[in-house]
Formats: structure tokens, sequence, C-alpha cells
């Protein structure tokens, strides 16, 4: 795959930009948590992305036409179109203690083609102990530059193996989290978590 194409189509995904710009790429996100018997274990991070950048994904990466992404595509999509994504913390913005986490990798990447749309799918190792006391956490998605458009969506928001906890969670505008030229606000999941007795 030409490289400067990728980059062509990819633009600020890949490169750092502080130009003002609107959206280009609009992605609605699905987010699973999952506990163990320590506290948070993983997120599990769904990107839908649009028609037009699906295409895009389609036209670069399908090389045999087939509508469907191969194993050695699925390879070259990670190499070249999500990797670098770690440089944006795969815009996933959580915060525990007021402390937002930085993550080095992620794991179990897959692309798949779905109604005519591109999905990636990933996880997170979070490993968040959460002891008898309430614990507050919150996460948000979204792009620095604003090039990219992400919305959690809230219907999907899910936990797993949640039998020894209690929990509870909201989703709304967090104006602590002002971003682009503190224009904008995202939708932040405010999550609160107790182990029990």
């Amino acid at each position: 795959m030409n490289m400067i194409k990728i980059l062509l189509i990819f633009g600020i995904i890949f490169i750092s930009t502080k130009v003002k710009s609107h959206p280009h790429v609009f992605v609605d996100v699905d987010i699973a948590i999952e506990f163990n018997e320590y506290g948070f274990k993983t997120l599990y991070v769904s990107f839908y992305f649009d028609n037009m950048f699906s295409e895009n994904l389609k036209h670069s990466f399908d090389i045999n036409n087939n509508d469907v992404f191969d194993t050695d595509e699925i390879e070259q999509i990670r190499l070249n179109a999500f990797s670098n994504l770690v440089n944006y913390n795969f815009f996933i913005h959580l915060f525990n203690k007021n402390k937002e986490m930085k993550f080095n990798k992620a794991d179990n990447f897959k692309a798949i083609i779905k109604d005519e749309l591109v999905i990636y799918s990933f996880s997170l190792n979070l490993n968040l102990p959460i002891s008898n006391n309430t614990e507050s956490f919150k996460i948000a998605c979204y792009d620095d530059s604003y090039y990219i458009d992400a919305l959690i969506n809230k219907e999907n928001v899910k936990f797993i193996n949640t039998k020894e906890y209690t929990y509870s969670y909201m989703i709304e505008e967090d104006k602590t989290q002002a971003y682009y030229y503190e224009q904008l606000y995202p939708e932040s999941i405010f999550l609160s978590a107790k182990k029990e007795q």
C-alpha cells in the first residue's frame, strides 16, 4: 500500500495539527466495561465509521474486492490505519481520581464490513482496582483536533461480569473537558462503583 496515498486519505488522523477544522469523519462508538474480582479489567471499544470514510477504507484495503476484510487485509489496516492512534490515546479519555489514563497499546483489533460500513473493534486493558469504598470514573471519546466527531452510543453502553459490584452511571455533557479551542464539550460516562461486602 502506497504510504503517501494512505496519509492523504487519513489526513490528520496521523498528523498532528493545530489549524482550525471541522469534522471530516463521523464515528459512533460502543463502549463495554468488563469487571473482574479486582475492579475494572478491560474496556471494549467499537468504532462505526460513516459511509464516506468506510468507502475510503474499503477502497484502500479490500484488495480483492470481496466486501470482506481478510486476515492479511486486517493486518494492513491495523498497521497503516489504526496503530498510530496510540499517539492519540485511541481517542479514549478515561479519568480516575482526576487523573487521565494513558494507553500504550490496544489488543484484539478487528475490522469488519457490516451493512456497508466499516467497524473497528479493540480492547484496552484497565486493571483499575475497586474497593468497598465508592470509586468514581468518567469516560469520554473525542478527537482533540475535531477532525473526527465521535459520539458514544448511549443505548449500547454495557457492563460485563458485574455480580460482585454495585454501580451506577449517567451520560451527559462534561463541562470540565472543553476541547478544540475550548469550544466543545464531550458527552462522558460518569460511573460510580464499589465492591460488595
